[in-house]
């Protein structure tokens, strides 16, 4: 490696850093230490892939990129053919037949041209640009409710999962980065009801990012923000359903369904002859691939919509909270455990402050997004029940369940507010 690079690219990142750090406004006193522990979990994703399991897709990521970056360095108008055409290079590339992780690559090596190839390197940018997500919707929720900072910045910043699998190489950082990006500008709409130009193409440019990384977090996405706002316009024209919640909840779940099915047209795993055999495809796999007590048994599951509604409490309450602390001896999944025992402690408190949550001026904001969190998990468990695979896919998730059982919690406002 050319070692001009590093101090270059340590110029470049301090100089972001300190943008995003001044422009944090009450969120300042989180900044520095939630960037550094972000930094640190990008850079231990590749030390746990590289020196730990020997193997993973954050190192066959960054070898293709590699090889598309030394392409650009020897023949640009190629190298730039191929990442918008793919061109008669695609069947030389290891993931031609995988257009997701072909996306990253593709993102990847533009990165790895600006960091000579540095798979360290690369895994901060990737890792700030997850952060740069969170850090956005953090800012924008802390103008609207300046009296949960803590809170906001707990649940965005420092749920050590969400942190730790969402950062380095790998699709998960990108997915985050986007989900942030696009709730900030979301929350912008709903309370603002306005946003300029510049905010909607952010919002337009991730989640066409986040369709391409993870189409299935982007279409509950869709779903769930389109039926919000479209429930959100009417509920202010119409009084009648301004003073009746179970009036909105109705309307909600109406747009929901409508947009069900407009989403299941634009991929063909959504297609609804497909779908649940996509499902249960998938969990087959997993199963077939996992040790014995390393899963979710989702015994007799079959492609309906029966056996799948059956199986859901089941794929909510394990997505959230399992493996259990005991139910694993990895270090990883004990820590995994620590971590969802206190969720789970979280959760049972926070249902006695459920009227209050549901009386509230946010009501169809919480709506939308508990049924979020749990449509993706429920179908990420079903899915991906391996617990290793599943406690990184749903690193999208977390931040937002937090948010929710945390958001009127004084113990968790106080205990924020004496750490920092």
């Amino acid at each position: 490696m050319n070692w001009i690079f590093i101090p270059l690219n340590i110029v470049v990142l301090f100089v972001l850093i300190r943008v995003l750090y001044r422009h944090s406004e009450a969120l300042k006193k989180y900044v520095i230490p939630a960037v550094v522990l972000k930094l640190m979990a990008g850079l231990g994703i590749g030390l746990l892939y590289k020196y730990y399991y020997g193997a993973g897709d954050t190192l066959s990521f960054f070898h293709e990129a590699e090889q598309l970056a030394n392409l650009a360095r020897n023949d640009v108008f190629g190298f730039v053919n191929y990442l918008f055409n793919s061109s008669e290079l695609l069947h030389q590339t290891f993931y031609a037949n995988q257009p997701r992780a072909l996306f990253l690559v593709k993102i990847l090596s533009v990165v790895n041209l600006v960091t000579n190839s540095s798979y360290w390197l690369s895994c901060v940018y990737f890792s700030l640009f997850s952060f740069a997500g969170m850090w956005f919707l953090a800012r924008v929720l802390s103008k609207i409710y300046p009296s949960k900072n803590g809170v906001i910045a707990l649940a965005l910043f420092f749920v050590p999962s969400a942190v730790f699998w969402s950062s380095g190489i790998i699709k998960e950082s990108i997915a985050l980065g986007c989900l942030g990006f696009i709730a900030g500008v979301a929350m912008i709409i709903i309370h603002d009801k306005k946003v300029s130009p510049t905010y909607l193409l952010l919002m337009l440019f991730n989640a066409i990012v986040l369709w391409q990384i993870k189409y299935y977090y982007a279409g509950v996405t869709f779903l769930i923000l389109i039926s919000m706002l479209a429930t959100m316009f009417i509920t202010h024209k119409v009084g009648l359903v301004n003073k009746k919640k179970w009036a909105q909840m109705v309307l909600f779940a109406f747009f929901a369904f409508g947009m069900a099915g407009l989403v299941s047209i634009l991929h063909p795993n959504f297609y609804p002859e497909r779908f649940l055999n996509v499902v249960v495809a998938n969990n087959n796999e997993f199963v077939s691939i996992s040790n014995a007590g390393d899963y979710v048994d989702f015994e007799g599951l079959q492609s309906t919509w029966t056996s799948v509604i059956t199986h859901a409490p089941k794929a909510l309450f394990s997505g959230l909270f399992r493996p259990f602390l005991g139910e694993s001896a990895e270090p990883f999944k004990i820590i995994t455990g620590i971590e969802n025992l206190a969720l789970l402690l979280l959760t049972l408190y926070s249902f006695s402050q459920l009227p209050g949550k549901l009386n509230s001026r946010d009501f169809l904001l919480l709506i939308s997004v508990i049924g979020f969190v749990i449509i993706m998990t429920v179908f990420l468990a079903l899915s991906a029940p391996n617990f290793g695979t599943l406690i990184r896919y749903k690193s999208g998730v977390i931040p937002f369940f937090v948010l929710i059982i945390t958001f009127h919690n004084p113990y968790i406002i106080k205990l924020m507010g004496r750490l920092f």
